[in-house]
């Protein structure tokens, strides 16, 4: 519900959510016409991979640059709420937060999480000029084709080696052997390092029972010394306030092939950790998590290399 002055109702749960989602990462900047430094090494040490040579074409450097971060996001949002003042200026913060709103593009998350949606410019400028919103050039978030990855991440995002480039992620239900199969795909693991660990999450909630908590979980592939690779699930509950975890043992099975981790879990074995029957539900809040260690080998940072969101996972055959 909208109220004046808070455009979500403070008594309502979440409390605290974004109102929007702008744009900001694997931003293209222009640059002013004249010499200038190219990243062509990324921002060393750390984003290594994600420079200027892999993502943008010869013929436009050195007069595009590659950036991300809340310090993209910010200004283009706020030049969007510039163009919407300059179309309509009667127009108080209220009705900009709530014209913002009404325009965004939905995404196929929770709302917790983006919002509204996707920053729509264009239709924002018109819904300020009171004109009506006309449809959008092309679907931002389609959904999977076909059984396809409910997750796709751009390449060079990350944060480390191309071990922990995710590109893309799946969830399956294999009716056959009674499993849910989680499966991510990475730019190239034909070299990886000890304390590696990918993790690939959903959240469950039975929809039978408005009371029921949401469950989160999620599978790891951890390459840790001296223990080697080791394929493991458990769960993320929220109990009074304090996420608990609860790790649950090995998988069933686990295997990493070419540039794939795949991992396998009974069905039951996830009914067992969620507290319902999950086949035919959807799972919401898909995510996956690269994960390299900053610092000292054994005594350093277990860091998010790269994350990516996705779609709701239908478990169905």
């Amino acid at each position: 519900a909208e109220v004046a002055g808070m455009p979500a109702d403070p008594n309502a749960l979440p409390n605290l959510r974004p109102d929007i989602t702008g744009s900001g990462v694997d931003i293209k900047s222009v640059r002013s016409h004249g010499p200038g430094l190219t990243n062509y090494a990324g921002t060393v040490p750390v984003f290594v991979g994600a420079n200027d040579l892999t993502t943008i074409p010869p013929a436009y450097l050195p007069y595009y640059t590659t950036s991300q971060g809340t310090s993209f996001s910010c200004p283009q949002v706020s030049g969007v709420v510039a163009l919407m003042l300059e179309a309509n200026p009667q127009l108080t913060p209220d009705d900009v937060v709530t014209l913002l709103r009404q325009t965004a593009t939905p995404m196929p998350y929770e709302q917790k999480v983006v919002g509204a949606g996707y920053v729509d410019a264009h239709n924002a400028v018109r819904a300020a000029m009171g004109l009506a919103q006309v449809a959008h050039p092309a679907n931002l978030f389609p959904p999977p084709v076909n059984g396809g990855p409910q997750v796709i991440d751009p390449a060079g995002d990350q944060l480390g080696t191309d071990a922990q480039d995710i590109l893309s992620a799946e969830y399956k239900y294999d009716a056959a052997t009674n499993q849910i199969v989680f499966t991510i795909n990475l730019k190239d693991l034909s070299t990886t390092t000890p304390n590696m660990h990918w993790i690939q999450e959903a959240n469950f909630k039975d929809p039978n029972n408005a009371a029921a908590p949401t469950v989160l979980l999620y599978v790891t592939t951890a390459i840790d010394d001296p223990t080697g690779t080791t394929f493991s699930y458990g769960t993320i509950t929220n109990t009074n306030g304090v996420n608990v975890q609860n790790d649950l043992g090995a998988a069933d099975s686990g295997q990493i092939v070419g540039n794939q981790i795949i991992v396998r879990l009974d069905a039951n074995k996830v009914n067992a950790a969620v507290g319902y029957n999950v086949i035919g539900t959807t799972a919401t809040g898909t995510q996956v998590i690269a994960q390299v260690v900053i610092g000292v080998l054994g005594a350093g940072l277990l860091f998010p290399a790269d994350a990516a969101t996705g779609s709701d996972f239908v478990i169905q055959p």
